[in-house]
């Protein structure tokens, strides 16, 4: 069962006011600490979140983009429409979730569930849509229901990932990037019109041609998009390198060996519905990719949901993932602050 006291390490403990008889306090972990960066803690449940974030703007945008995550507990509960609000306060621009990867429901203007996958089935680190030429800079999760058992979002600080990867491996996908190819078949996963949100194939193709995607219809039902994009950028406040990529997430094998066999088997190499490869085509081993994962995983973060809770992550700085769980869960997600990779470029590995 579930402790509905979330293990949250408060090394450094700050009261911030906010009136005469409402405080916060604000909770660092410890240098190298597993616990979450920084926690936002309200004494009042009637304090407005919203209200809050507009005062201490500053502080917590601060925190947001240097240490890469901020919980927010013990506030004022809201609805949809407030998600909304929340969501239009911590990004500038809050986005639509476009060249999908996982089945998602709408639940107001671009906030939506999290990944509808099975409560089964465990999703692995990543960064959100590292895969694009675009990305969104600030992601925010409200926990509406957490979970019986389980059902953890955990976190990873991609600057430690990015220092635990052995130098060859860095260097080398530096050198010649990755490699993503996704096949969209009405038969397994999402269709193009899921991924694309489109039903009109022209306009799909303007879409590809504009973010540098090569795309193939197979058939009439069936499409084949690949584009090559970088594996290392460089993050604009903190100047750290981090690893941003899908090159792990997207690889068969991080499926299981019983689950990537059998998709092998099925659909052959050539007609996976996700792939990753070198940047010039070559496969990744299979060795290389379990070293990553376990990079990510070394640096797990992992904390129990309370109901009301508002997680904020710098994207770039830190992965996130999602643990299997029981009972259930309900966690919406809004995106926003766009960002592009030619303005993240990194010439050299030094940091």
């Amino acid at each position: 069962m579930r402790n509905n006291q979330s293990k949250i390490s408060p090394l450094s403990v700050k009261r911030v006011p906010y009136s005469p008889r409402k405080t916060v306090q604000i909770k660092y972990a410890q240098s190298g600490a597993k616990s979450l960066p920084v926690v936002i803690m309200s004494n009042d449940n009637k304090l407005d979140l919203l209200d809050w974030l507009t005062e201490n703007e500053s502080l917590w945008k601060k925190k947001l983009h240097t240490d890469g995550a901020v919980l927010f507990r013990g506030f004022s509960e809201f609805s949809a429409s407030q998600v909304s609000l929340v969501l239009n306060k911590v990004c500038k621009h809050p986005l639509e979730y476009k060249e999908r990867s996982s089945p998602r429901t709408k639940i107001d203007d671009k906030v939506y569930t999290s990944t509808d996958y099975p409560s089964h089935q465990e999703i692995f680190f990543h960064n959100e849509n590292s895969y694009q030429s675009s990305w969104p800079k600030v992601l925010m999760f409200y926990c509406r229901l957490p979970a019986q058992c389980d059902g953890r979002t955990p976190i990873a600080d991609m600057r430690r990932v990015f220092d635990r990867i052995p130098q060859p491996i860095k260097e080398n996908f530096h050198k010649r990037k990755v490699k993503y190819v996704r096949n969209f078949s009405p038969t397994h996963g999402l269709t193009w019109q899921d991924v694309f949100q489109l039903e009109d194939k022209k306009q799909v193709e303007d879409y590809c041609r504009k973010q540098a995607i090569d795309f193939k219809w197979k058939d009439e039902s069936q499409l084949e998009i690949t584009s090559v994009r970088e594996a290392i950028l460089r993050h604009p406040e903190t100047q750290s390198l981090v690893w941003f990529n899908h090159a792990a997430f997207f690889h068969v094998s991080t499926l299981g060996e019983e689950l990537s066999k059998n998709l092998l088997d099925y659909y052959g190499q050539d007609n996976l519905p996700n792939q990753t490869y070198y940047g010039d085509g070559e496969p990744i081993e299979d060795e290389v990719i379990a070293t990553i994962r376990g990079a990510y995983e070394a640096e797990r973060i992992t904390f129990d949901w309370n109901q009301g809770d508002v997680l904020l992550v710098d994207n770039m700085l830190f992965s996130h993932a999602r643990e299997t769980y029981s009972g259930n869960r309900t966690i919406w997600v809004g995106m926003g602050e766009l960002c592009y990779s030619k303005k993240h470029l990194v010439d050299s590995l030094e940091q």
